[in-house]
């Protein structure tokens, strides 16, 4: 007698890259992430598997926050009851901060949705696994933190050799017509050192507004 077919396990692929770049070409990351996700689910078949039509990719965003499209209508369908299996490359495009992410693994755990890794097995069935899920979360987050000092360590280096990091250049300089840098400003600095000076010799930021308004000066314009 033949046994009954396996009960219809409707799985999710989510994709994300960072940059809008990695979403071009004949052959994206995008697509590089679904065709691996996809073979995942077909060895899977006789187990009942099936991936639904619905395609969730958000591309150019970062791993920094939950708040994207793509993942949010995944978010809904989960709650709506129209997804068994949530698949994903990697644990990081689901999101790099730990918080966010366990909040994600709660979401899946409340509507009964399991969550598979392509390229990090492990089943969140069982406590060892989700010990292992929140090994690799933490290991997410600490290379977001690595990448956020190295840049702002970059952007200190930068300021310390005089070079121009971007952002609104501050009254008494100008951009180099080169760009990278700024230099002085011989009228606008000669004000800066001015309302110094009438602030010392008043020793009232009111009266400094009031002289500064009477003469007209004002922070620089675009």
């Amino acid at each position: 007698m033949a046994s009954d077919p396996p009960k219809p396990v409707r799985c999710a692929v989510y994709t994300r890259v960072s940059t809008a770049d990695q979403a071009q070409g004949d052959f994206s990351s995008i697509d590089n992430q679904r065709e691996r996700a996809l073979r995942v689910i077909e060895s899977h078949a006789h187990e009942g598997w099936v991936a639904v039509d619905e395609q969730y990719d958000d591309c150019g965003i970062s791993g920094g926050t939950i708040e994207r499209p793509a993942l949010q209508r995944l978010v809904r369908a989960i709650k709506a009851g129209q997804v068994d299996c949530f698949v994903a490359y990697k644990l990081d495009r689901l999101s790099r901060k730990l918080r966010d992410l366990l909040a994600l693994i709660d979401l899946l755990k409340d509507h009964d949705v399991a969550l598979v890794s392509v390229t990090e097995p492990f089943d969140t069935t069982n406590s060892i696994g989700k010990a292992m899920l929140q090994l690799i979360g933490v290991f997410a987050e600490l290379e977001r933190g690595m990448i956020s000092e190295r840049t702002r360590d970059k952007i200190i280096a930068a300021i310390r050799k005089g070079q121009y990091v971007g952002g609104p250049v501050p009254l008494g300089y100008d951009i180099h017509p080169d760009g990278g840098r700024l230099i002085v400003n011989g009228a606008e600095a000669e004000q800066v050192r001015a309302t110094f000076r009438l602030y010392l010799e008043s020793q009232s930021l009111m009266h400094t507004i009031a002289e500064l308004r009477e003469r007209g000066w004002k922070t620089k314009s675009w």
